[in-house]
């Protein structure tokens, strides 16, 4: 099952970046159009992790990782990007079944393919977590 661009881009309209973060206990403070906070990605005292709504992206002056809604719940729960779309589309209420391509061109070769890179990405970005090399 293959979620089309158009269904990714209604997941990302429907999980407003600055609410999620906020969720996961990450305490913002606005300055100007950016909010500003202690990035979750890294230890640090001063606040470096920006935050834009008009956007939808964030990224850490810190620790250079930045990247959308999407990006965040994969980096901060270390879970891959299938996952990640599951758990936004449930909090927004969307069936993610409605989103799926519809597509019969998806064999059943790329389909393994992808799980495998799927479980792959997993697992070195546990690795990077942990600050060892694969």
């Amino acid at each position: 099952m293959r979620v089309s661009r158009e269904g990714i881009d209604e997941i990302k309209r429907r999980n407003d970046l600055c609410e999620v973060v906020l969720e996961h206990g990450i305490e913002l403070k606005r300055r100007g159009r950016t909010y500003f906070g202690l990035c979750p990605f890294h230890q640090e005292k001063t606040s470096s992790f920006a935050v834009s709504r008009e956007s939808g992206l964030f990224h850490c002056f810190g620790c250079g990782v930045g990247g959308d809604v999407i990006g965040f719940i994969v980096r901060y729960h270390q879970i891959s990007f299938r996952e990640a779309l599951d758990r936004l589309a449930a909090r927004a209420g969307i069936a993610l079944e409605t989103l799926v391509e519809p597509s019969s061109r998806i064999t059943s070769r790329e389909e393994m393919a992808r799980r495998l890179h799927e479980r792959a990405a997993v697992r070195f970005t546990r690795l990077a977590a942990n600050g060892r090399r694969p």
